[in-house]
């Protein structure tokens, strides 16, 4: 597929087949640095979006500000549909969806970090829900960039891309003899978005102490439902101040956690939950 930037949509669409969104009716590219205030009308449509109707490629920094409205069950304030290699990142929809979900209607695919208007109805795993009011806030968007990509002035926030980001690089390479150096916030982070592997039997180390800023968090791996099968070494450190109700700090657990100190809680609201991890069938020790 290929690759939507830098775009801006408004006004209203309204279809009686096929898929709909605002911006592309199918997407298998790149979606990013896109926004829409239109809105947006299915009527019989298969899928409904704000911004695409069915996503299975890429929709990164972008938003949906319209309402949508749809006769059928796959209806999105974002997407009506995210499938299989479908990837939704650091997104929101803030409009109200009529006969959907707030984020996306339908969800087989991997969406992190986004966001949307809580008086609609959420899936799990599939976005946060905030107030009307908190998605005005920059602290909602935890580790959105509002250096380079976003901004906020009196309203939602606003696409303004300004320079390059840097590139970011952890220390390591996985092996035993050279681990993956975890020593902020951001590393675990990087983690969660799996920028770094959850499986792949590789080697990590925790570096220091990290005291979490956020409950906007998900266990690393629950994405994607990866359980990691590598080896952790905390070293004897501590990952402080760990809450939130969407898992510990790992999904699934089959490799080797070791020498790690977890403080903080969770809210249990799915089975299989714990602070270190939902599920264990490795090794966890001293």
């Amino acid at each position: 597929g290929g690759t939507i930037k830098n775009l801006k949509v408004t006004g209203s669409i309204s279809k009686t087949y096929g898929n709909v969104g605002s911006l592309a009716d199918i997407n298998n590219g790149t979606i990013q640095y896109c926004g829409t205030e239109a809105e947006v009308e299915g009527k019989g449509s298969n899928y409904i979006g704000g911004l695409v109707g069915l996503n299975s490629g890429k929709i990164l920094d972008s938003y949906a500000r319209g309402n949508v409205t749809g006769e059928e069950y796959y209806t999105g304030g974002l997407a009506g549909r995210n499938e299989g290699s479908g990837v939704v990142r650091e997104s929101y929809a803030s409009g109200t969806v009529t006969k959907g979900k707030g984020l996306v209607g339908q969800n087989s695919g991997k969406v992190f970090n986004s966001y949307y208007y809580s008086g609609n109805t959420g899936i799990d795993g599939a976005g946060f829900g905030v107030s009307s009011q908190n998605l005005k806030q920059k602290g909602t968007y935890y580790q959105w960039d509002f250096e380079h990509v976003w901004e906020i002035r009196d309203s939602y926030p606003e696409l303004n891309i300004r320079g390059e980001k840097e590139k970011e690089e952890i220390e390591g390479s996985g092996t035993k003899e050279e681990p993956y150096e975890i020593k902020t916030e951001r590393d675990l982070y990087r983690w969660y978005m799996e920028e770094l592997p959850v499986n792949g039997q590789k080697y990590y180390v925790l570096k220091n102490d990290i005291e979490m800023s956020t409950d906007k968090r998900v266990a690393i791996g629950s994405v994607s439902g990866t359980a990691f099968n590598g080896v952790f070494d905390g070293q004897g450190h501590t990952i402080k101040n760990l809450k939130g109700n969407n898992g510990g700090l790992f999904y699934r657990n089959e490799g080797m956690i070791k020498n790690l100190n977890i403080e903080g809680s969770i809210d249990i609201t799915n089975s299989n939950q714990g602070l270190l991890c939902g599920y264990n069938t490795g090794t966890i020790s001293g």
